[in-house]
């Protein structure tokens, strides 16, 4: 005999998901409860059905993009991008020089105004004039790595290997300088009596050359590579080593002292400003894996990592590269620190701000130091390589093309920018786009969306829409998975521009049902065995071992929009479930029991 009490209990409570988000919950429990009686023999559930639905509501979703480090992965062409987040119209920029060759490492100009350069892999030196004239001569070696001129109208360049420097009069006419004992050669200064001090690498090495030839090595690091050097306003010198990264200043009395040891183990480029040192360090980054002699086998590398600068790309995150700022006191401080991984190339404008190249994506950083402003424009090229500057305007040498670009303070009268592309995660209608914007008088903002079904925008993509000004606007492109936005900036003035500084974009995916991912009932349903017979034990066998404990279920991977919940039926049954819902709704549970 047995008592049987049914009963139906409703009750309200809250789940956390594993995404932080509360849902409130409603409990439609029905429970067969089960009085015990004077059988030998328990009654267990052995079967339920856990059912569960949402409401026919769906949540709209915005697709927000705003400050420097979302945008910073869209496509700019003649737009910057600022560190406060605003996207505005670039520079005017004016390509000077298209050479055949993969990339101009060095550029300088004359007291003629006559622009030098030199590139990579064939050593070509080239000159253009005013008129545009180009005149080119050929250096031993693989590539010409600096450029310095003195007062008495001479070019010298450096080239490897061998490690030589040729001296150039104005016409282009060139004789061998000084050849040094190193292999490379990788920066170079000149001071203001002619003399020129060069950095040396593989063995590293810091030289001086005087005017009338004379080669002398004033300090031998114990390190493989010399790779930058500046001098400052007192006449003493500073350079920085690979790859241990250390910065040594070397005093007019021949003193050499350590200035500081950088983490980094590349300080790629140093310029003095305004009673301090600021160095562009690089890091290592891990390289991917090549075929080849495996480590420990075969030569070591003697080039630094950061040239040449077209190597492959390190496989996951770059390590990022650093702008540090070095005072005398031996105080340092982070003044910028860029996502691409090297710093190729290093400018002072003036006693507080700095240009800045990278590779490989273009980037060309100003940096204003007391203001901490950084603004971004990207160059139709994949490393920055050299800048320098005559006549107010800026000069840049890049690679992968090897061409050189000029660049003045006014803006643009046009220029665009382009989205990443934003997966909702399903099919979906699109509701508005709106911005944070300013449009001042004279300029304009004009705006374009695109869709699709396919991860990277092709054939099967819409065309972008009709441009639209008036916001915000009724995105008008086909329902999809993926949306793309683009937008354009039109001035009538050259030292006025419109802003962009943050973009919305609202949608409604279809409602996509909840799914049940784990049910577990402990303690497991089972039926009752009867007590069965004792078999005697038989003299001197030995007694049965003990059964080993069952081995803890492995971990589940971790789940999105996971909602737990748990219901104990009279202290004896547990019952544990996670259903996935994919929007986020608010999910109602039924849960039915029935005796077997």
């Amino acid at each position: 005999m047995m008592n049987a009490e049914c009963g139906m209990r409703n009750t309200k409570s809250q789940v956390q998901d594993i995404g932080g988000k509360v849902h409130n919950v409603k409990w439609n429990l029905k429970i067969l409860h089960f009085a015990p009686c004077t059988l030998h023999f328990s009654v267990f559930i052995l079967l339920f059905l856990l059912m569960c639905g949402t409401a026919n509501g769906r949540t709209t979703g915005i697709w927000l993009q705003a400050g420097m480090d979302r945008f910073a992965n869209g496509k700019f062409e003649s737009t910057s991008l600022t560190s406060e987040g605003k996207i505005v119209l670039g520079p005017q920029v004016t390509k000077e020089l298209t050479t055949p060759e993969p990339f101009l490492w060095a550029l300088v100009f004359d007291s003629d105004g006559n622009m030098w350069s030199g590139s990579g892999t064939k050593a070509i030196l080239y000159r253009v004039d005013k008129q545009k004239k180009e005149k080119v001569s050929f250096m031993p070696g693989t590539s010409i790595t600096a450029l310095v001129t003195d007062k008495k109208q001479y070019i010298y360049a450096a080239s490897f290997p061998p490690a030589t420097i040729y001296r150039y009069d104005r016409n282009g006419e060139g004789e061998l300088f000084a050849e040094l004992p190193s292999k490379y050669i990788w920066d170079m200064v000149i001071d203001s009596k002619g003399v020129i001090y060069a950095a040396g690498g593989y063995p590293a090495g810091i030289f001086k050359i005087n005017p009338d030839k004379k080669v002398e090595q004033i300090f031998s690091p114990a390190d493989t590579h010399v790779l930058s050097l500046a001098l400052d306003d007192s006449g003493s010198l500073y350079a920085g080593s690979s790859p241990n990264g250390i910065i040594y200043r070397i005093a007019q009395d021949g003193k050499v002292s350590v200035f500081n040891d950088l983490d980094e183990e590349e300080p790629y480029r140093i310029v003095w400003l305004d009673n301090r040192l600021v160095v562009a360090a690089n890091r290592y980054q891990p390289a991917p894996p090549l075929p080849g002699p495996k480590p420990g086998q075969g030569a070591p590398r003697e080039e630094p990592q950061s040239f040449p600068a077209n190597q492959p790309a390190p496989p996951g995150q770059p390590a990022p590269s650093a702008l540090y700022e070095l005072r005398p006191s031996g105080a340092k401080k982070l003044i910028f620190m860029s996502p691409d991984p090297y710093i190729l190339s290093l400018l002072a404008i003036d006693n507080n701000s700095l240009y800045v190249g990278t590779g490989n994506d273009g980037h060309l950083y100003k940096v204003e130091i007391n203001e901490e402003r950084t603004t971004l424009t990207q160059l139709p090229v994949s490393q920055i390589l050299a800048i320098t500057q005559y006549e107010g305007n800026f000069y840049i040498a890049s690679g992968s093309p090897g061409e050189v670009f000029s660049m003045n303070k006014n803006v643009v009268k046009e220029g665009s920018f382009e989205s990443t592309v934003n997966d909702i995660g399903t099919v979906g209608v699109w509701g508005n786009l709106w911005a944070e914007m300013d449009a001042p008088q004279g300029t304009s903002i004009k705006f374009q969306t695109r869709t699709g079904n396919t991860p990277t925008p092709d054939s099967v993509w819409s065309e972008w829409s009709s441009e639209f000004e008036q916001l915000p606007h009724k995105i008008d492109s086909p329902p999809g998975r993926y949306i793309q936005y683009r937008f354009r900036l039109g001035t009538e003035k050259p030292d006025v521009t419109p802003t962009v500084k943050e973009i919305n974009v609202a949608y409604l995916t279809a409602n996509q049902p909840p799914e049940i991912a784990d049910v577990k009932i402990t303690p497991q349903p089972t039926q009752r065995i009867p007590p069965q017979p004792t078999v005697p034990q038989q003299p001197g066998a030995p007694p049965m071992p003990p059964q080993p404990p069952m081995p803890p279920m492995p971990p589940q991977p971790p789940e999105k929009n996971i909602i737990v919940g748990t219901i104990q039926s009279a202290g004896a049954v547990t019952i544990r479930w996670k259903v996935t819902e994919p929007d986020n709704d608010p999910v109602v549970f039924n849960i039915y029991f029935r005796r077997l």
